[in-house]
Order: C-alpha cells, then sequence, then structure tokens
C-alpha cells in the first residue's frame, strides 16, 4: 500500500469505501471465484522493477549493484530499518535518516524515489563514469543525479573535479564576458541553428559545430578544411538526420561569405544571417559549446588519450547532461 501510495503521488483522487451490499458495488464473479493459480499482474511491483534496472549506469551492471550492497554492512543495516523502522540504534544510519520515507526495497538494492542507492565499493567508480567527458562540478552533479545517489555525492564529486590534473590544467579561468542580452529562445527545436569552427588543432584538422538554439543539441563534425566545398557536404550529413532549419547562424568566415555557401542556402530554403563582425558574443551558444569542447581536447591531450576516439563519449555525455537554461538534456 505504501508503494502505490509513492506511485499514485503525481495524481489527485479520492478514495471512497463502499461496502459490498451497497447496489453501486456488486460483488464480481471473478473476484468471488478466482482461478486455482490466478496471475497476479503487479503495476507497483513492475514500476519499481523498471526504475531499479534502468536507473543502472551502462558500465555498471545490476548484478554488481546487487552484490556489492550485499557485502555493505551500512546498507545491510539499512534494508533492516526500512523493514523495521528503527532508525535510531545505529549511528551509521544517521546520513540516511531523514529520507527515510524516500527509501525502499527491490531485488537486493536499496532505491531513493527513483535513484539507485550506490554502496561505499562503487562510489568511486560512478562518480569517475560521471567525470568521463570532464564536464564541470555542475555538470557531473546532475548527470549522477538522474541515476544515482548516495550520501555526501556532491562532496565526492567536488573533490574529484578538483583533483582531476587534466581539468585544472586545461580550465580556461574567469576571465569570461558575459553577454549583454541572452538570446531568445526559438519556439520549436532545429529550427534555428548556430555554426563554427573550433581549431586548427596540431593535426590540421577543425571541428565544425552546429548547435540548435532551443534545445541546445550539438552536431560535430572533424573537417581538413574550412573552405565551402569541404563544409557544404558535412552540413547536408547534418541536414539529411536532423532536418532542414529556418535560420542558421554564423560568423563571416570565409565558407560563410562565398556565393557557393548563399545557393546552398537558397536551394535547401533556409535564411543565412550572419552576426555582427568581430562580436563573437553575438553567436554565444555555439562559443560556449566550444569552449567545452575544447576544455576535453585539452583534457585528453594532457591525460595521453586519443580525443578523436573519445569524441563520441563526449557527445553522449554532454546531450544527456540537463542544461541549466532549459532543465531538461538536450536529447
Amino acid at each position: 500500500m505504501e508503494r502505490w501510495r509513492l506511485r499514485l503521488m503525481p495524481y489527485q483522487f479520492k478514495l471512497e469505501y463502499r461496502p459490498g451490499r451497497d447496489e453501486l458495488n456488486p460483488a464480481d464473479y471473478m473476484s468471488r471465484h478466482p482461478h486455482d493459480k490466478p496471475k497476479r499482474d503487479n503495476a507497483a511491483e513492475a514500476y519499481v522493477a523498471y526504475i531499479s534496472h534502468n536507473a543502472v549506469p551502462k558500465s555498471l551492471t545490476f548484478d554488481e549493484v546487487r552484490a556489492a550492497s550485499r557485502k555493505c554492512p551500512t546498507l545491510q543495516n539499512v534494508m533492516s530499518a526500512i523493514q523495521t523502522g528503527d532508525w535510531w540504534n545505529d549511528p551509521t544510519l544517521i546520513p540516511y535518516v531523514r529520507f527515510r520515507d524516500e527509501l525502499s526495497i527491490y531485488d537486493g538494492v536499496i532505491l531513493r524515489d527513483h535513484r539507485l542507492v550506490i554502496p561505499a565499493q562503487l562510489q568511486d567508480r560512478v562518480v569517475d563514469i560521471a567525470h568521463q567527458a570532464h564536464q564541470g562540478i555542475v555538470k557531473t552533479k546532475q548527470l549522477l543525479r538522474e541515476k544515482v545517489w548516495f550520501p555526501s555525492i556532491d562532496k565526492m564529486v567536488e573533490e574529484a573535479v578538483k583533483s582531476c590534473i587534466p581539468c585544472q590544467a586545461s580550465y580556461p579561468g574567469h576571465n569570461k564576458r558575459e553577454p549583454i542580452c541572452p538570446t531568445v529562445l526559438p519556439s520549436s527545436p532545429w529550427s534555428e541553428l548556430a555554426v563554427d569552427f573550433s581549431g586548427p588543432y596540431p593535426s590540421g584538422q577543425y571541428i565544425l559545430v552546429v548547435v540548435d538554439e532551443h534545445s541546445r543539441y550539438p552536431e560535430v563534425e572533424i573537417v581538413h578544411s574550412t573552405s565551402a566545398k569541404v563544409v557544404i557536404p558535412r552540413l547536408q550529413g547534418i541536414f539529411a538526420r536532423q532536418g532542414f532549419p529556418k535560420v542558421l547562424k554564423s560568423d563571416n568566415g570565409p565558407p560563410f561569405q562565398s556565393q557557393e555557401f548563399a545557393d546552398f542556402a537558397n536551394a535547401c530554403g533556409f535564411k543565412h544571417r550572419r552576426i555582427t563582425p568581430l562580436w563573437p558574443e553575438a553567436n554565444g551558444n555555439v562559443e560556449r559549446f566550444m569552449g567545452t569542447l575544447n576544455k576535453f581536447v585539452r583534457a585528453c591531450v594532457s591525460g595521453n588519450r586519443n580525443w578523436k576516439s573519445e569524441l563520441n563519449q563526449f557527445l553522449m555525455q554532454y546531450r544527456a547532461t540537463p542544461k541549466s537554461s532549459t532543465k531538461i538534456s538536450p536529447f
């Protein structure tokens, strides 16, 4: 009944008791004469099972979390307290007491609402997984809070990010000017896009970046030149996957001033809008993403890792992390 109450909390309803002798509540045949082996379809248990299995990070298995929970004395005491209601005789339960109404047990693991409670043995591993793309403290916390929870999770994330040598070596600093006026959020996704280049990198390559102004969803292509002949086929590939926009915003770089690019915009049916020269703040969304992208590249180089092979992992975590401006992930 407690799980049903939690499951029904999003709804407003009124519960009335009507006795069986009431003419509005006649006893039905199936409830009085069930089969010998009735099939039980418990929606609450199915919901808890769904949450449990889908809240596990992809690089962990549910069996690993369950096995580690069985070996963790603290979580075993928490399970006992959930079942008995005795939270006050064990000092190890103090970090869990304030959340006791949100905790439940399913199949050997503990849930706090829709998130898995991670045992101490796996906490460092979970934080390392969330910080693989070298996002900052706030983004790493947001990514973790989607799936898991454990006491002092915020403090552990802060210490992990502050002690990450690649992050500290690649941090750009605080001397960044804020834009004078924020960009108005478009009414629909993929209707207004921003495009720019990052690079050149030591290999002589560039990264073509296209960002949706509505959802902040990024598309990235590695190119060897910024000429229109190279850029246009890559944009055609992006538009083939996502569709044509209404407006494409760019700076005044060489490929965007060519007649070839103007003909491409007319053929695709979108408006090409160029920002004020020498004022990159007018293209703030894509510039902000390129700052995060360049930080990731520098972190990979300082850690002797191939940033090209890990680019998709970075994009996957960036697209899955909620944005502070929209409160939801770009995906």
